[in-house]
């Protein structure tokens, strides 16, 4: 709607008429490159890691071979059967 040339070999071109990467499957809600090889993007457009299963709330990257993160979001031992409530570790030797 700017009247740009748009080249005949770009498939689509991004609201403000920048040219988009024919190779690119998708571009962010800013029209920053996003890489084909990233399945999933964060909210905030950073990149993730494709062989990370979840990433926390404030994208901060999860170890894939930690079980759980505990509320404060500090690494939890897979190891380690039960966390008390401040997030001390736990011997899993102990019954109680």
């Amino acid at each position: 709607k700017y009247s740009h040339e748009v080249d005949p070999n770009v498939n689509v071109q991004d609201k403000y008429s920048h040219e988009v990467d024919p190779n690119v499957n998708v571009q962010d809600k800013y029209s920053h490159e996003v890489d084909p090889n990233v399945n999933v993007q964060d909210e905030y457009s950073h990149e993730v890691d494709p062989n990370v299963n979840v990433q926390d709330k404030y994208s901060h990257e999860v170890d894939p071979n930690v079980n759980v993160q505990d509320k404060y979001l500090q690494e939890v031992d897979p190891n380690v059967n039960v966390q008390d409530e401040y997030s001390h570790e736990v011997d899993p030797n102990v019954n109680v």
